[in-house]
């Protein structure tokens, strides 16, 4: 079904709430994002954020083994600090609890991998 960690993350998460018209498809782009197949993890791993306070924070849209550090993984818990925008999805369904988890272990990584990979299965992210 899917081929690794960050395509089940990516066709769970992004393809189902965040790569959508208005948001971050091709044509909008919010925030400078597209998170469609092909750009999706060099649009956000170790990619700086548009936001100007998450920047000037040190904070990236993905922070390899870092969950409280990548603002992508905060604005799916809503856990944001002043300046740092709005939650996300901005409408419609929140994303549920076990993909946000899903999220935030396959950015932490594992040792045989490291954290976020592009491919392979991140240890417990495969059921």
């Amino acid at each position: 079904l899917y081929s690794g960690s960050f395509d089940r993350v990516r066709r769970q998460i992004f393809a189902q709430s965040c790569a959508l018209s208005g948001c971050h498809d091709s044509e909008s782009q919010a925030g400078g994002m597209i998170l469609l197949p092909n750009a999706a993890y060099s649009q956000t791993v170790a990619a700086a954020p548009s936001n100007a306070a998450a920047l000037a924070a040190g904070m990236l849209r993905i922070a390899p083994g870092e969950p409280e550090a990548s603002l992508v993984y905060l604005k799916l818990t809503g856990e944001l600090a002043q300046g740092y925008g709005s939650h996300m999805p901005p409408s419609g369904r929140r994303v549920r609890g076990w993909l946000v988890e899903l999220l935030r272990a396959w950015i932490i990584g594992d040792a045989v991998l490291g954290p976020a990979p592009a491919q392979g299965w991140v240890a417990g992210t495969s059921d």
